[in-house]
């Protein structure tokens, strides 16, 4: 008497595909980023001004040094 073989976990059956999910975002074609409104380099991908990734830290640095700096009044 043979004994049966078992299913190996590594074995990949339809059920299993089926159960997993898969996102929409697995099928979309890549963004083309555009180029930056200030000095025409790519766009970051983490920005939402259409800004290059140095342009954007120039800005970031500006909004900081504003901020440090005393007002007129004072």
């Amino acid at each position: 008497m043979k004994r049966k073989k078992l299913a190996s976990p590594m074995m990949v059956t339809a059920e299993t595909l089926i159960a997993i999910p898969i996102s929409a975002s697995a099928f979309r074609k890549p963004v083309k980023r555009g180029k930056c409104v200030i000095c025409g380099e790519q766009v970051a991908p983490f920005s939402d001004e259409n800004l290059c990734w140095v342009c954007r830290r120039l800005k970031i640095s500006a909004w900081k040094e504003a901020e440090n700096q005393p007002s007129m009044q004072e």
